[in-house]
């Protein structure tokens, strides 16, 4: 069979021809990132819908955004909050970070507390 589990040490025991690989469903994708990547890879802008008068007092309220081809000016895509966004990047194995990022910036911008709390964190998912 190749596969299965034993009861003893209740260990999953796999073929050696098994590759396992670690997948993502949502990942934290800053909103500059993703511009950069929608711009760059499929020639696609994001363009915020403004939905309605005094919308973002709604405590349920999602910011909605529509993809919109840079060339013909043509809708794809609506109603699609950043939740939405993250998930298909995510799942299309998409790197968290680029050489734009603020986190590869030789000076960086940010706060220098905020900077060395993401290094922090970048070292504990790494380990």
């Amino acid at each position: 069979m190749g596969y299965g589990i034993d009861e003893e040490d209740d260990e999953i025991v796999l073929d050696p021809d098994i590759k396992l690989r670690r997948g993502y469903v949502w990942l934290p994708y800053t909103v500059p990132r993703i511009r950069r990547i929608f711009k760059e890879d499929y020639n696609v802008e994001l363009i915020w819908c403004n939905c309605w008068y005094k919308c973002g007092r709604s405590p349920f309220y999602k910011q909605r955004y529509r993809l919109q081809d840079i060339d013909t000016g043509r809708e794809i895509c609506r109603d699609l909050t950043m939740d939405d966004l993250r998930c298909f990047l995510a799942k299309n194995d998409y790197p968290l970070y680029d050489e734009k990022s603020a986190v590869n910036a030789s000076k960086p911008k940010r706060n220098k507390g905020a900077v060395r709390f993401m290094q922090a964190v970048e070292d504990i998912m790494h380990s």
